[in-house]
């Protein structure tokens, strides 16, 4: 890359981070909007039964989703003919997939805990809209402002719906249908960006195969990191109780809120780092940058949380959570490492790492299970936040040894004449 080259793409990638991280932020708004109204509506109880029940949702929609909107959000971004000819091998496999783990709810529900078997059915209904949403093509296709207005489709959607819920004093059954409509609104608006995708070139032979071949260990790694974030509220909702959950889920989401953009920096990863696999020097030089300006958005963003978590926790939500302040600062290291294992993960997927992002995921596990066992034993919530932190940490050490070898590269640009290093094989 020419040196007045960089700049140029430093500041075209800054523009999308601005904007993808702008449309996170408002979702985020929308999304603690929405807690704020669940939270005073429900109460601390049925508040923790909604969170538990979101918690195993986000397992069946990782498993509806085969790790198949990565594969595809990095092909349309180094080859949109190939993505379209993969488009309908794509859509029916996470059909397929959601109705699976749509009939395994039910069949669980019904045995297990009737009484919630209609909140359940609509709750996970909404993985079939969520196989439409396509916000992924205007990334993937530089449209940065069109695929931030997609992805607030559906949070403002559903908090748009969930006002009059909260004014009228709704229940579960109600909730759960206003979450199965916010997500099909969100589809509606995202089918007409199937334009921005050119003809479709030549089918690739088995492309069921394909997909999955690549999918697979996304998925696997999807689901591990949804155990990341959820699997300390189930085994604490085991142990402590649905109350107990709700205030831990509470500075979870708070943290989480926080984290929009290093969710948007591992989305423009995704979609840009493609190109620059076999070109080491210029890989290095860009994932250097994306580093610093996600470590000090880190480093800005949890100073701010914890000056205000004090005050806004018991004015949002009342004096129903008092412990949420605490446990958020002990979230705050996990909240920290997760911006640069976000990044990471998006850039070893873009370029064909899906291997090594799964590596990551096992290493989290590894350390986050015995984790989890220890905080249940002690039977306290700060044990739970510890042992995410200690889990995180184990990923972001197994990623960086990933990509160590192209950053490596980026310490001396290639001369003429010499080979460049390629990525390490997975």
């Amino acid at each position: 890359m020419r040196p007045s080259a960089l700049p140029a793409a430093l500041r075209r990638d800054l523009s999308g981070f601005a904007c993808l991280g702008g449309a996170r932020a408002l979702a985020a708004l929308c999304g603690f909007a929405a807690v704020v109204l669940l939270a005073r509506g429900l109460g601390p109880y049925e508040f923790g039964v909604w969170s538990l029940l979101l918690a195993v949702h986000g397992y069946a929609l990782q498993f509806g989703e085969l790790g198949l909107r990565s594969v595809l959000t990095a092909e349309a971004g180094a080859a949109p003919p190939r993505a379209r000819a993969l488009l309908p091998s794509y859509l029916a496999l996470r059909t397929a997939a959601s109705i699976l783990a749509w009939l395994v709810a039910l069949a669980v529900t019904a045995l297990q805990a009737p009484a919630f078997l209609v909140p359940v059915a609509l709750v996970f209904a909404s993985l079939l809209p969520a196989a439409l949403q396509f916000d992924w093509i205007p990334l993937a296709r530089g449209r940065a402002f069109l695929a931030a207005f997609l992805f607030l489709a559906r949070p403002t959607g559903f908090l748009l719906l969930l006002l009059p819920w909260a004014l009228l004093g709704g229940d579960l059954r109600q909730l759960a249908l206003l979450y199965l409509l916010g997500w099909t609104l969100a589809a509606a608006a995202a089918l007409p960006a199937l334009r921005l995708l050119p003809e479709r070139g030549v089918p690739p032979a088995r492309p069921a195969r394909i997909l999955l071949r690549r999918g697979l260990p996304l998925c696997v790694t999807n689901l591990s990191s949804q155990a990341q974030y959820t699997l300390d509220l189930l085994v604490a909702g085991a142990v402590l109780g649905a109350a107990a959950v709700g205030e831990f889920y509470l500075a979870h989401a708070i943290a989480m809120a926080g984290l929009v953009f290093a969710n948007a920096a591992g989305q423009l990863a995704l979609a840009r780092m493609s190109p620059l696999a076999r070109r080491p020097a210029a890989f290095g030089l860009r994932l250097r940058g994306e580093l610093r300006v996600v470590t000090v958005t880190a480093l800005s963003l949890g100073a701010a949380m914890i000056l205000v978590a004090p005050w806004l926790v018991p004015l949002a939500f009342g004096d129903a959570y008092p412990r949420t302040p605490l446990l958020l600062v002990w979230l705050l290291p996990w909240f920290l490492l997760q911006h640069l294992t976000t990044l990471l993960q998006g850039t070893l997927a873009a370029v064909g790492r899906e291997r090594r992002v799964l590596a990551g995921n096992l290493a989290m596990l590894a350390v986050l299970v015995p984790g989890l066992a220890v905080a249940a034993w002690i039977g306290d919530l700060r044990g739970f936040a510890a042992a995410r932190a200690l889990a995180e940490l184990a990923r972001l050490l197994t990623l960086h040894r990933a990509v160590r070898g192209p950053l490596a590269c980026a310490d001396e640009a290639p001369r003429e004449g010499r080979k460049t290093v390629p990525l390490p094989s997975p």
